[in-house]
């Protein structure tokens, strides 16, 4: 992995994708997920809502030549290039930057139908400087694990300075109105089980699945994605949906939103 773009790696939705990650070594985020394959949210890595990251000097230079290296030797098969990894990366002060120069080499690159995406918690919608620079993205890919306040605590474990679940979704459903027809918002939830004893609760539930539906409905992405944990998690007691109670919950899922709207599953 280089010092910003790692990959390409096997994606569960794209295929071959490349990576670019906007993130300090430390993961910054401001949540801290039980599932997190990153591990848990450090003290000095757990972001408040306000909290930007500030890019070293001469990153511009640094990360083009990295990018077009990456380009020049994979482009033949990539199929999409995301923004994503070390934390949530709408926290990148300088974000609209790391986007232009990837759009401006992609289009060197000759692959412009390539998409760009984005990889975010949904915590940080809420700023209109933050939805001004994902509305540039070709597709936004953004997390909902719960259909509640008490479910969002239990399994984001999300910074004080969050706003509550319902504020979420608002920010979701602006984010949703302001984008043009040819961006496109992919809702993603992550369902996952427990080992007892522990203190961890699942959200692989079937009231949790209706309670997103209902958010689905106000929200109106484009699609919905439905997928389990893949790699070791923050918490040890977190185990995989079998891919049967996937399907199952991710039909209970469909048939519980009002509109036209695809639901993929990815065990």
């Amino acid at each position: 992995m280089g010092k910003y773009v790692y990959g390409p790696i096997l994606s569960r939705r794209y295929g071959w994708s490349l990576g670019i990650d906007v993130m300090p070594k430390l993961k910054t985020c401001t949540f801290n997920c039980v599932y997190c394959e990153l591990g848990k949210t450090s003290t000095k890595g757990y972001a408040s809502l306000n909290f930007r990251v500030e890019m070293p000097p001469k990153f511009k230079e640094e990360f083009t030549e990295e990018l077009q290296a990456k380009l020049v030797e994979h482009a033949s098969y990539i199929r999409a290039i995301t923004f994503g990894y070390n934390g949530e990366p709408t926290l990148n002060k300088n974000l609209d930057i790391i986007l232009d120069i990837t759009r401006k080499l992609r289009y060197e690159a000759g692959i412009e139908k390539v998409p760009i995406t984005i990889l975010t918690n949904s915590s940080t919608l809420g700023d209109p400087s933050v939805r001004k620079v994902l509305l540039n993205f070709d597709i936004v890919i953004a997390k909902l694990d719960g259909g509640t306040q008490e479910i969002l605590q239990y399994v984001n474990r999300p910074h004080y300075s969050i706003p509550p679940f319902d504020g979420i979704v608002n920010n979701l459903c602006l984010l949703k109105k302001e984008m043009k027809t040819d961006t496109k918002l992919y809702i993603q939830t992550l369902l996952y089980k427990v080992n007892p004893p522990t203190s961890i609760k699942s959200n692989a539930r079937g009231d949790n699945v209706v309670a997103i539906a209902s958010a689905i409905n106000k929200i109106q992405p484009d699609q919905v994605h439905v997928y389990s944990v893949a790699r070791e998690p923050a918490e040890p007691s977190v185990i995989k949906v079998s891919k049967l109670e996937l399907i199952e919950l991710s039909d209970l899922m469909a048939n519980n939103v009002d509109r036209s709207i695809d639901i993929y599953y990815f065990p």
